[in-house]
C-alpha cells in the first residue's frame, strides 16, 4: 500500500443514506439487544439473587466501571483522527495513527486496572460500600474478573473504532453485538442454573476474549496491510500529541461518569442497596430511550467528522437539523408512551417485585427528555474535535448533580435524588451546550434551536393533559419530523 493511497474506505463509494441506514439499523439492533438484557436478566438477577444481593452486584459494577475511564479519552479522539486520515486517504498517516493508539491502549490503560485492582483486593469494598451479603473474597474476584474484563475492552473498542474511520460504522457495530449477545444468553443460561457472581463475572469476560481475536484477523485481511495492526510504527511524539487532546475527551467521560455511576454508589451509601434497585430499574427505563434515540446520533458522527474535513458545511448543518429533530422527536414520543403506560411495562418486566413510583418515572422521562437535547448538540462538538468548552461545562455540571443529589436524598429521599439530577442538567448543561455550538456555527443560533424545541415542548405538555390530545401530538410530531427531513 503506497503512502497516499489510503485504506480501502466506504466513503468513496456508495450514498451518505445508505451508509447511516445501515449504521442506525446496526445500532437498533446493538440497542435491541441491550434492551433484551434489562428486560431478561434484571428479572433472572432479582430470582436468583434477590434484591439485596443484585443491588450489591450493582455497586460492584458501579464501581468497576471508573475503570473504562483510563482510556483517558484518547478512543474517541483517536479514531477521530483515523477517520480524518481515511478521508484524506493518507495510509501512512492512518498507519501510525493506529499503531501509537494500539500502544497506548495496550501499555497505559491495562496498567491502571492492574493497580486499580491490586488495591481492591488489599482494600475490600466492604470498607467503603454497603456490602453485607458478598464476602470479602467473592467481591475481590468479581473485581479482578470485570477489572480484566474492562482491560480487553479498550484495546478492542479502538479495533472497533477502525470500521467507523474507513465508512464501516455498521461493521464495527455487529461486531459489538455479538460481544453483547453472547453475553446475553451466557449469563441467562447461567443465572438460570443457579450461579453465582464469580461464574456470573467469568462469562462476561469470555466473549471480549473471543471477538477481539476475531477482529484483528477480519481487520489485517480488510486493510491489506499486516502492520497495520500492531505497534511496529507507534511513534511516542505522536502519542504525546494525543495527550491534550484527549484530556478533555476524558474529561467528558469522567464527567458522564460521575454523574451515572456516582449517583448509584451515593444512593448506596446513603439509602442502602435495594433503593439503588428501584433507582437503577426507573432510571434504566429512561435510559433505554435515551439510548435508543442516541444511537440517530451515533451513526452520524462520521459523516459528520467526514464533512468537516471536506469543509461541506451546508450539508453538516443540514444532517445536524435530521439528527437533532429525530432525537426530539423519538425522546418526546417515548416520553409520553412511558408516561402513560410506564406501571403496566414494569408491573409486566418484573411482577410486582418493586413499588412502582409514577412521579419519579415522570420525572426520569423529563430528564431524559432534555438531556437528549444537549446530548445531540454535544456529539456535533465532540465529532468535529471542537470540544473543549464543552468537557469543562460537564465537569462542572456532573460535581452540581453529585452535590444537588446528595442534599435532596439526604433530606427527601428518593425522590430527592432525582430532583436534584434533573435540576442540576436544567441549569447548566442544558442551555451551555447549544450556545457552545451556536459559537461555532452562526446557523446554530437562538432561533435555530427555538424552532427545535418549541414544537416538542408544546406537544409533550398537551399530551400530558390527556389521551386523546397524546395521540394528536404524536401525529402531529411525525409530520413535523418529515418535513423538516425533506426540507434543505
Amino acid at each position: 500500500m503506497k503512502d497516499h493511497d489510503g485504506p480501502a474506505t466506504a466513503f468513496q463509494r456508495g450514498a451518505t443514506r445508505d451508509r447511516l441506514v445501515r449504521g442506525f439499523g446496526a445500532g437498533a439492533l446493538g440497542q435491541g439487544i441491550n434492551a433484551a438484557s434489562r428486560l431478561v436478566l434484571t428479572p433472572m438477577y432479582l430470582h436468583a439473587w434477590g434484591a439485596p444481593a443484585y443491588g450489591e452486584w450493582l455497586l460492584l459494577t458501579s464501581l468497576v466501571a471508573y475503570l473504562s475511564l483510563t482510556d483517558i479519552g484518547s478512543q474517541i479522539y483517536i479514531v477521530n483522527q483515523l477517520t480524518k486520515a481515511a478521508v484524506r486517504k493518507n495510509a501512512g498517516l492512518y498507519r501510525k495513527i493506529l499503531n501509537t493508539g494500539l500502544a497506548l491502549f495496550l501499555a497505559f490503560p491495562a496498567a491502571v486496572v492492574v493497580m486499580s485492582i491490586m488495591f481492591a483486593v488489599l482494600v475490600p469494598p466492604q470498607a467503603y460500600l454497603d456490602i453485607s451479603e458478598t464476602s470479602r473474597t467473592v467481591a475481590a474476584w468479581v473485581l479482578l474478573l470485570l477489572g480484566m474484563q474492562v482491560a480487553i475492552s479498550l484495546p478492542l473498542g479502538l479495533l472497533l473504532g477502525v470500521y467507523r474511520s474507513v465508512g464501516m460504522l455498521a461493521r464495527g457495530v455487529m461486531w459489538a453485538n455479538a460481544t453483547a449477545g453472547l453475553q446475553l444468553v451466557l449469563t441467562a443460561v447461567a443465572l438460570w442454573m443457579g450461579a453465582g457472581m464469580i461464574i456470573i463475572a467469568v462469562l462476561q469476560l469470555v466473549p471480549y476474549v473471543l471477538v477481539s481475536a476475531l477482529v484483528q484477523g477480519e481487520l489485517r485481511r480488510l486493510l491489506k496491510a499486516e502492520e497495520m495492526i500492531s505497534v511496529k510504527h507507534a511513534d511516542l511524539k505522536l502519542g504525546i500529541s494525543f495527550i491534550r487532546p484527549s484530556l478533555h475527551f476524558f474529561s467528558i467521560q469522567l464527567s458522564q461518569s460521575l454523574a451515572s455511576q456516582g449517583t448509584v454508589l451515593m444512593v448506596g451509601a446513603l439509602l442502602g442497596s435495594v433503593q439503588v434497585v428501584v433507582f437503577s430499574i426507573l432510571r434504566t427505563v429512561a435510559n433505554v430511550g435515551k439510548q435508543l434515540l442516541g444511537l440517530i446520533a451515533n451513526t452520524a458522527w462520521p459523516e459528520l467528522t467526514r464533512l468537516d474535513t471536506e469543509r461541506e458545511y451546508r450539508k453538516l448543518s443540514h444532517l445536524f437539523r435530521v439528527t437533532l429533530r429525530s432525537s426530539l422527536v423519538g425522546s418526546a414520543i417515548f416520553t409520553i408512551v412511558f408516561h402513560y403506560f410506564g406501571g403496566e411495562v414494569i408491573h409486566l418486566w418484573l411482577g410486582g417485585t418493586i413499588t412502582y413510583d409514577q412521579t419519579l418515572m415522570t420525572l426520569f422521562l423529563f430528564y431524559m427528555l432534555q438531556s437528549v437535547f444537549w446530548t445531540v448538540c454535544g456529539n456535533l462538538l465532540m465529532a468535529v474535535d471542537r470540544h473543549h468548552t464543552y468537557s469543562r461545562a460537564l465537569m462542572g455540571s456532573s460535581v452540581s448533580t453529585v452535590a444537588l443529589a446528595w442534599i435532596g436524598g439526604y433530606q427527601f429521599g428518593l425522590l430527592g435524588v432525582v430532583v436534584g439530577v434533573l435540576v442540576a442538567d436544567l441549569a447548566l448543561p442544558f442551555w451551555l451546550v447549544p450556545y457552545l455550538l451556536g459559537r461555532q456555527w452562526r446557523d446554530f443560533d437562538a432561533g435555530f434551536f427555538a424552532v427545535e424545541l418549541v414544537p416538542i415542548a408544546a406537544a409533550t405538555a398537551a399530551a400530558m393533559v390527556t389521551g386523546w390530545l397524546a395521540v394528536v401530538a404524536v401525529f402531529a410530531m411525525c409530520l413535523w419530523w418529515f418535513f423538516g427531513l425533506r426540507a434543505r
